[in-house]
């Protein structure tokens, strides 16, 4: 939300419910109810918009939707999945993705072609998506295993159920290899206090 301060947050869950919230006072400022249980949700705060992935139908199916906030309403660009999943956001705020299954779906939040296009790009492919990552310039989408951009964009991790976390220097595609992890790669994350790492 902005209110020109960086003390407010927006939190969803579970119980259906976004909600706004005063990080110093501690209070929640605004809630909104969405009706269905919110596995995912992200904020495009340039566009207003809070896009979530949601259960529906008991958890049989899923949906993801964009709400335009403060004001609540639902705003186009709804799209059905197989299931509720993982949102990513773009460092800018001005792409949404998520996976389903086959598809690799994007969405222009923020960005000039919002305006022309609410539905998603569908990004389709022969295998099953896993995962989704903007890198820092909103140029670069990937969806692979598990996947993270460095801070700084200078490289890719990648990696999966071989255990094997794999480093690329970008825009050089060179590849280095840490291999026998012991297990497979869930979730790589890089340190913000270190860019290199």
């Amino acid at each position: 939300m902005d209110s020109g301060s960086s003390k407010l947050v927006l939190s969803s869950s579970l119980d259906g419910t976004l909600r706004q919230w005063d990080i110093q006072e501690g209070a929640s400022l605004q809630t909104w109810t969405i009706g269905q249980p919110i596995e995912s949700m992200v904020y495009s705060k340039q566009a207003g918009l809070a896009y979530v992935s949601v259960h529906y139908k008991r958890g049989q199916s899923g949906r993801v939707i964009p709400y335009q906030l403060p004001s609540g309403e639902e705003a186009p660009g709804r799209v059905k999945v197989s299931k509720a999943g993982r949102l990513v956001i773009s460092a800018s705020g001005q792409h949404v993705a998520a996976v389903d299954r086959n598809s690799l779906f994007v969405w222009a939040a923020g960005s000039s072609a919002a305006g022309r296009r609410a539905k998603p790009l569908n990004l389709p492919h022969t295998k099953p998506y896993t995962c989704a990552a903007f890198d820092a310039s909103d140029s670069i989408i990937a969806a692979v295993g598990a996947l993270c951009f460095s801070m700084d964009g200078s490289q890719l991790l990648s990696g999966g159920q071989e255990g094997v976390l794999v480093m690329w220097a970008l825009p050089s595609n060179k590849r280095t290899y840490l291999p026998r992890l012991g297990g497979p790669l869930c979730g790589i994350t890089t340190s913000r206090a270190d860019p290199a790492r």
